[in-house]
């Protein structure tokens, strides 16, 4: 078994934890990243070395938003 703080116990067991991930997003292909971060739900994020030389061959994520007022549904679909 290993030991643990409490500190650490109390954080992971917590019901209101937060996300230890960033979302930045250019939406429009060039005129910078927004910030997303404020609006994260869930982040799942896979990769794959490559072994020995340690660097990422394959990686991906999947990102949950809060989808308030409609903000990421396209123009002429809001409900």
């Amino acid at each position: 078994m290993i030991d643990v703080s409490s500190e650490f116990t109390q954080a992971s067991q917590a019901r209101g934890r937060h996300p230890i991930a960033r979302v930045k997003v250019d939406w429009n292909l060039g005129d910078g990243y927004q910030d997303e971060t404020g609006y994260l739900i869930w982040v799942e994020i896979e990769r794959k070395l490559i072994e020995p030389l340690g660097g990422v061959s394959v990686a991906q994520a999947d990102v949950r938003l809060v989808n308030a007022n409609d903000r990421y549904t396209p123009p002429g679909q809001e409900a």
